[in-house]
């Protein structure tokens, strides 16, 4: 995994505690003090110790943390991959595009990189639904539901976001249906 989630990571612990709270999870988690950069890559297995030991220190479950993280990432997404994304995109076709625009981008000059798969389609006479496949090696389907509702925020889009297949259930993939609503902030179930 790449330090760039490192560093979101680290953000977001001190937003949300301070600086010692995330100099205390590196030392509890066994990592001990460390500069993660942004295009260095780390084992996958460092920020499952991070978070696990952050859920553990903040007596949260796992699942609840990552979706906050991942709500808390999305619009940085939109930052960091900014030169990517055309102007008046919103969620929807962030989503959609993410696939081509940012994940083969990551990947073109580098194999090694291995961004999530994410593809939105439209459901057939549904009007207004989406389903979002996602596959990723890493299983962190609640990060995902996080990012989708960290979008939905960022650009006040109105979704109701469900997952309906999960990859931790041994399915191959995580499968969500997002649908238009009228309220002002995306209800995530």
């Amino acid at each position: 995994m790449y330090g760039v989630v490192f560093q979101f990571l680290q953000e977001f612990v001190i937003n949300n505690q301070d600086e010692q709270t995330w100099s205390t999870l590196l030392e509890k988690s066994g990592i001990g003090h460390k500069v993660y950069f942004s295009m260095v890559e780390y084992p996958d297995d460092e920020a499952i110790k991070l978070i696990l030991t952050a859920a553990d220190m903040l007596n949260l479950p796992p699942i609840t943390l990552l979706e906050a993280f991942g709500e808390d990432i999305g619009p940085k997404l939109l930052s960091n991959y900014h030169f990517y994304i055309e102007k008046g995109w919103r969620t929807v076709e962030i989503l959609k595009y993410i696939q081509n625009n940012i994940h083969q981008m990551l990947v073109n000059g580098n194999n090694r990189r291995k961004p999530p798969t994410i593809h939105l389609y439209d459901v057939p006479d549904q009007p207004d639904t989406y389903e979002l496949v996602y596959q990723s090696h890493r299983r962190l389907c609640p990060v995902v539901k996080g990012i989708i509702t960290g979008l939905c925020n960022h650009f006040d889009d109105q979704f109701d976001v469900k997952e309906h297949q999960c990859m931790h259930q041994g399915h191959l993939d995580c499968r969500f249906y997002l649908t238009q609503q009228g309220s002002n902030r995306v209800h995530v179930a």
